[in-house]
């Protein structure tokens, strides 16, 4: 009986978390948002005439996010994308399991563990962010 070997699982792990990292680090864009806030007050008290370009790029660029934020009602998730993502990577994850316990012509299976995990991970990917849709669900 094999027993999986760890350097495959730290691949598969550094694989997975490499796709998850963006989402969970999603949440600082308001505090990003903050941070530069507090920059455009400190430039405009400073009433510098050559900072005045600087400045009001850096207004237009707060407004439109705070925009997006506020009317970020419109932005959504594709969530049946994300549990077809997930049950490829899951399905891909069980096979790879299989393989590695069993081994032999078992190995044959790579060929569609690569395909299907690589399927499953973009296709988690894409439909995990954010993007404006119209009313059927589809990204614009």
């Amino acid at each position: 009986m094999n027993f999986v070997n760890l350097d495959y699982l730290l691949a598969f792990a550094t694989a997975i978390a490499a796709i998850i990292a963006p989402v969970v680090a999603a949440g600082g864009q308001r505090k990003k948002l903050a941070q530069d806030l507090e920059v455009f007050k400190s430039l405009a008290s400073l009433k510098d005439p050559g900072l005045r370009s600087a400045t009001d790029a850096l207004r237009r660029s707060l407004d439109v996010r705070i925009q997006s934020l506020a009317g970020g009602g419109n932005m959504s998730r594709s969530v049946p994308g994300i549990i077809i993502g997930l049950l490829f990577v899951a399905t891909a994850g069980g096979l790879f399991w299989v393989v590695q316990i069993h081994g032999g012509w078992w190995a044959l299976l790579w060929i569609v563990i690569g395909p299907l995990g690589f399927m499953g991970l973009y296709g988690f990917g894409e439909s995990v962010r954010k993007v404006p849709r119209d009313s059927k669900g589809k990204a614009i």
